[in-house]
């Protein structure tokens, strides 16, 4: 998604180390107790936010 918006500066300051740690988090409790998202998954609500704020 980076070449879709191209080069920002990070809103705070991360650690290298915890920025590469590439973790995963399940939504399957939410799931179970009756959440429901807005998006189907993450690749539809980033493309909305960045169409509705310019950038694509």
């Amino acid at each position: 998604m980076k070449d879709r918006i191209g080069d920002v500066d990070p809103d705070h300051d991360v650690g290298e180390v915890t920025r590469r740690a590439n973790r995963r988090c399940s939504n399957k409790r939410l799931h179970d107790l009756g959440y429901e998202f807005l998006y189907p998954n993450y690749q539809v609500g980033y493309d909305l936010m960045l169409t509705e704020m310019g950038l694509i």
